[in-house]
């Protein structure tokens, strides 16, 4: 009996190793990015094709992934919007405009690293990373699911943006975990609910999801003058998030953006918010069953970082509670967001055809 299509053991065998090394890249890939879609882009007549959901946007100039993500994000806020924001003093700029001059400043700096294929290098400082990881998060959440322009609209306000921008860093973290999102009727005022419910894929686990970020005066565009040692400060925030907790009857995690500034120390155990957010959560720990079955706090300090300094390490610590009001039949999607927080920061520098 022949091979199908007359296929011989040789070129079997070929087909069966380009597959295996298929499984493998698909692994690599997954290891360090998640379960986010690969990039699907290729070159046609001198252009560079990028697909992003059923969207198809090209370029002459894209040699690279951050070379499309600096002109996506300009697309999706709106090139009117930043020509308006350029006008302002930089001190009067929003955040993300400021972190753009900020970028211009680094290109400029590194332009005599160019190299044979004109190609510029350098480490991302921490204005420059916050940047490609806000252009970076829009993105993924366009291509996986459908960039609402409700959470558009907020990050282009000055007062709503630190926390749009929290949200869709939660909602690219589920992405990467490997869940579907289902986002909350937001203009439902007739009861509390949560950012949105997420469904694991392997394990069909849903879960309700909740995102918080803790407002600093005079950093991210809030009023006020930035304070020398600031306090964790997170019982507020726990507490409104516990209330929303009601509104489901779904497992609940909710994820608490710090908004500190950077810290050293190669144990997260030792750091000083570490010891003062414990204390915290003991100091009003509530009686009976936990309404939450996850803490995921995270430290995302790339806004605090200096121009033309490393960029700041970004931290975070999760926490199960041993009595949840609401068990969750598979523990292992929790355990898919942790290793999704983990992959936070990380952005593909080159296509892949």
């Amino acid at each position: 009996m022949s091979l199908p299509g007359e296929l011989d053991a040789e070129a079997l065998a070929r087909i069966q190793m380009q597959l295996a090394e298929s499984v493998e890249k698909e692994r690599r890939r997954r290891q360090e990015y998640g379960y986010v879609r690969p990039i699907i882009a290729t070159t046609f007549k001198g252009y560079r094709l990028v697909a992003v959901g059923s969207t198809l946007h090209w370029s002459e100039t894209w040699k690279t992934v951050p070379d499309f993500l600096d002109d996506y994000i300009k697309t999706k806020l709106g090139p009117d919007w930043g020509t308006s924001e350029i006008q302002k003093p930089l001190a009067e700029r929003h955040p993300i405009l400021q972190w753009y001059n900020s970028l211009c400043r680094f290109q400029k700096a590194h332009s005599s690293s160019k190299s044979a294929d004109g190609l510029y290098s350098g480490i991302r400082d921490g204005p420059t990373a916050a940047y490609f990881q806000l252009a970076y998060d829009l993105y993924v959440v366009a291509d996986n699911l459908k960039l609402q322009e409700r959470i558009v609209a907020r990050l282009k306000h000055p007062r709503l943006f630190q926390g749009a921008r929290y949200e869709l860093t939660v909602a690219t973290h589920c992405i990467r975990a490997g869940f579907d999102i289902e986002h909350e009727d937001e203009e439902d005022k007739s009861t509390k609910h949560p950012e949105f419910i997420a469904t694991h894929k392997e394990t069909g686990q849903a879960i309700a999801v909740e995102a918080k970020s803790r407002h600093r005066p005079g950093v991210l565009g809030y009023p006020g003058e930035k304070q020398d040692n600031p306090k964790t400060g997170v019982t507020r925030l726990l507490r409104l998030a516990r209330a929303k907790a009601e509104a489901t009857q779904l497992p609940y995690v909710v994820f608490v953006d710090l908004n500190l500034p950077p810290s050293e120390g190669a144990d997260i155990r030792e750091l000083g918010w570490f010891q003062e957010l414990l204390r915290e959560i003991m100091d009003h720990a509530e009686e009976g069953p936990d309404p939450c079955n996850m803490l995921m706090f995270t430290n995302q300090p790339q806004h605090y970082g200096a121009e033309m300094a490393p960029n700041p390490r970004t931290d975070r610590v999760s926490m199960v509670s041993p009595n949840p009001k609401i068990p969750i039949e598979h523990p292992e999607a929790l355990e898919a967001l942790r290793e999704a927080a983990r992959q936070y920061g990380r952005i593909p520098n080159w296509f892949e055809e």
